[in-house]
């Protein structure tokens, strides 16, 4: 497994330990392709590559984690409450052993856009930059 590939997965257990998430999926899926809500994807994005002496390479790489919440009564609230468990969670080092090398750099949200075609269904999408060194004959 590449590290980038173990760097995603790991971030998708830290996540599950976020009690009220009905599921953590590492693809995205669209809103009417869900059934149980609140749900998480984990998305591997762009990396930028700062080489080092010998085989080993710096990389900083952007993670999208994506939420889905859902309220017919209030989903900003709901919005909020799912990306503030996300942050503590990726915040809280006895779940993610890439705290240290992380930082969320970018906020987005549907600013309700989705809750008039989903009734009540809210997403964002929190980008972070993680950095790792690899061996590049293993990335």
């Amino acid at each position: 497994m590449s590290t980038r590939n173990t760097i995603l997965e790991g971030i998708k257990d830290c996540l599950k330990n976020i009690s009220d998430v009905s599921d953590v999926v590492r693809k995205f899926v669209f809103f009417d392709d869900v059934h149980s809500f609140p749900l998480l994807m984990v998305l591997g994005g762009d990396e930028i590559f700062d080489d080092q002496l010998g085989n080993h390479t710096i990389s900083k790489m952007a993670v999208k984690v994506a939420g889905y919440a859902k309220s017919s009564q209030d989903p900003e609230k709901e919005q909020c409450i799912l990306i503030g468990n996300v942050l503590k969670c990726l915040d809280d080092e006895e779940y993610n052993p890439y705290k240290a090398g992380m930082r969320p750099i970018k906020m987005e949200t549907d600013e309700g856009t989705l809750h008039a075609m989903g009734d009540g269904v809210s997403l964002f999408v929190l980008e972070l930059e993680l950095l790792y060194r690899f061996d590049r004959s293993n990335p």
